[in-house]
């Protein structure tokens, strides 16, 4: 059976925004932080080291909200789905939301990754002279 459109907008809704802002927190962190990545690179941080720190900050920062943020936005959607049902005449059945968890748990660090690439490699190939030159 195909599924209507109505419930799919709100998904790809759910899925757009969260990641179009994960991608921008990441490239400008890491615009931010690209004085600070040049001192240490001028110390002896290498460049694949400077696209490293980059994809860390990523990944703690995805880790944090998978960690916190997932269950919490399950939890709160499953109280709210509750207690629509309590007032409509339909029977609720608790979920198993273990899978869906790790679906999306999973998903969520896949496309941060992805959205990490390209500041981190901004990152590496700037020239830390150029960048703290004195103006």
């Amino acid at each position: 059976p195909r599924t209507p459109l109505l419930p799919r907008l709100p998904a790809g809704f759910v899925v757009t925004l969260p990641t179009g802002a994960t991608g921008y927190a990441i490239a400008s962190t890491a615009r931010r932080r690209r004085r600070e990545v040049a001192v240490l690179q001028v110390l002896g941080l290498t460049r694949r080291q400077a696209q490293a720190t980059v994809g860390w900050h990523a990944a703690i920062a995805t880790l944090v909200a998978v960690v916190i943020g997932v269950p919490l936005g399950f939890a709160i959607g499953r109280t709210l789905w509750q207690t629509l049902a309590e007032d409509l005449p339909i029977r609720y059945v608790r979920p198993d939301v273990t899978l869906a968890l790790l679906a999306v748990g999973g998903g969520v660090v896949i496309i941060a990754a992805l959205l990490a690439l390209r500041p981190a490699r901004a990152t590496a190939r700037e020239e830390p002279a150029t960048l703290l030159r004195a103006e």
